[in-house]
């Protein structure tokens, strides 16, 4: 299996006594190296500084971010340090794990070689056109009593291989205005009667997704699915119960559709949440045709196992802490806002 790439960050030259820091480290890398990961320490640029022409801060830090981009994870040693605080900042953004203390890291290590993102692998049209027939065989032969599928439904393959249809690549709900979407969803929900528990449920989930969405953190998605427990038999233990059997249905009708472990080929976060979204909405008009509370419950369950053990897939499609958007978008935005000027200083 590939070793992991940590990338460790501390204090060098900005607080305490730089070889000491550096000594620091060195100690960090060490564990790190002992728990079969390979860390990436910057600290050993102060040897070249030593040896050659002294160069800037500032030129060390834009050396650093290349390296910390294509990082699995960041380790953040304790202790003041402006150039730490920008690499954990500058990680954050791109939804590279950060952590602080080495059990968290070695917990993340062990549950990264327990399950692994199988290898990305390509499909043929002539494999798009096996599946499709499958589908419709086990359709034929009442697999999917409580589905309604369409013989001409199309597939959609991520990058990474993993196959699913395209029922809402027509959509794309996870990039709706979080802040202007929990607003409108409290304004709705402030409307209705206490009674209506079932509406209530679908619309405080919506509202926890969104707020993941914002980046308020992971905890809303677990949130999220407490609130279906809530509506799936009105009680959390039971509910919850319900919420496990409507996921494991939804894996059911997968692992015929297309392969036992097909999504684990990797979907992003993103993705998975336009999904969920779409189904809670369409749960709220009354829509029948599928078990959409089972199927959002899925994509929750699946993009949590995203958010944790597949952070490249995720990197640059997150906002982060604020509803600030990806660092990447912030670029691109720059860029077109520079062409922008350039084109009207051009017309002028």
């Amino acid at each position: 299996m590939t070793k992991k790439r940590i990338y460790v960050s501390g204090a060098l030259t900005s607080s305490g006594v730089p070889l000491e820091n550096l000594e620091q480290a060195k100690g960090v890398a060490q564990e790190i190296m002992d728990l079969g990961a390979s860390p990436f320490v910057p600290h050993f640029s102060i040897l070249y500084d030593e040896a050659y022409v002294r160069r800037p801060h500032d030129f060390w830090l834009s050396l650093d971010f290349p390296w910390l981009e294509c990082a699995d994870a960041i380790y953040r040693i304790p202790g003041k340090s402006k150039g730490a605080d920008a690499e954990v900042a500058f990680a954050e953004c791109r939804g590279i794990p950060v952590f602080h203390d080495m059990d968290s890291l070695r917990q993340w290590l062990a549950a990264w070689e327990l399950c692994p993102p199988p290898a990305p692998s390509s499909l043929t049209t002539s494999e798009m056109d096996f599946f499709a027939e499958k589908l419709k065989k086990n359709f034929e032969r009442g697999y999917f009593p409580k589905v309604i599928i369409n013989d001409s439904e199309k597939l959609h393959r991520e990058p990474t291989g993993a196959v699913r249809s395209v029922d809402a690549d027509s959509y794309r709900l996870d990039l709706v205005s979080p802040i202007a979407a929990h607003l409108i969803l409290a304004d709705v929900r402030s409307g209705l009667l206490d009674s209506d528990t079932y509406r209530i449920g679908l619309i405080n989930c919506l509202q926890c997704v969104y707020k993941f969405l914002a980046g308020e953190g992971l905890d809303y998605l677990f949130v999220a699915v407490q609130q279906l427990s809530g509506i799936l038999d009105g009680g959390w233990c039971p509910g919850l119960a319900n919420v496990f059997l409507s996921v494991g249905h939804a894996c059911h009708e997968g692992a015929v559709k297309y392969d036992d472990f097909n999504w684990e080929h990797g979907f992003p976060v993103h993705d998975l949440l336009n999904h969920a979204i779409r189904h809670l909405l369409l749960d709220l008009q009354g829509d029948t045709t599928e078990d959409h509370l089972g199927h959002a419950s899925w994509n929750l369950f699946a993009a949590i196992h995203s958010h944790e053990l597949w952070p490249h897939l995720n990197a640059g499609h997150l906002r982060g802490p604020g509803c600030k958007p990806p660092a990447q978008s912030e670029l691109i935005s720059k860029d077109k806002e520079s062409e922008s000027a350039t084109c009207c200083s051009a017309e002028a």
